[in-house]
């Protein structure tokens, strides 16, 4: 009920939509039409890119990967690393710092992190899909670019990821 009347405040043509919807919004203006994979296809794209990962054995995660629970934990803490704006570029300077130390196990776990990441991203465009950490990505990469014909009012962003905040 409360929703309905704050709707019906709303000026003529206004409309009420999430970031993400704001961030495809803003894709679909450049001719990019991003697609999320569902819950269901992502976790599937996550255990094949486990199973590939995890395949010759070794790792400090491969002895774990076929616990249940693991997926889905994976999947956040990758999500978290994208949120973060952890990439490939961070992870090669920490395994390189690690190779510096003389920890080979550490700069081993990086390198692991790093194989894990890419395999998640080709399994995921692979089933035709991208994860909604990397739609705000793509948003906010193109966000500087002039000539978006709207205008947005951003309200109830007090909890927003760093990835959200680029995004505003």
């Amino acid at each position: 009920e409360a929703k309905e009347k704050a709707l019906s405040l709303l000026p003529a043509g206004a409309s009420v939509m999430t970031l993400y919807d704001f961030a495809v919004r803003l894709l679909k203006h450049r001719g990019i039409f991003p697609t999320e994979l569902p819950p269901a296809r992502m976790a599937a794209a996550i255990l094949a890119a486990v199973r590939e990962t995890y395949a010759s054995g070794g790792g400090d995660f491969g002895g774990i990967s076929a616990t249940p629970g693991f997926i889905p934990a994976l999947a956040r803490t990758l999500s978290d690393l994208e949120e973060g704006c952890v990439g490939d570029a961070e992870i090669v300077l920490q395994e390189r710092a690690a190779k510096d130390r003389g920890d080979a196990r550490v700069a081993a776990r990086w390198t692991e992190w790093r194989r894990l990441r890419a395999s998640v991203g080709r399994k995921v465009r692979a089933m035709g899909g991208e994860t909604r950490r990397r739609i705000f990505r793509e948003a906010v990469a193109g966000f500087e670019q002039p000539g978006y014909p709207f205008r947005a009012t951003l309200y109830g962003f007090y909890d927003f990821t760093r990835l959200q905040w680029m995004l505003v």
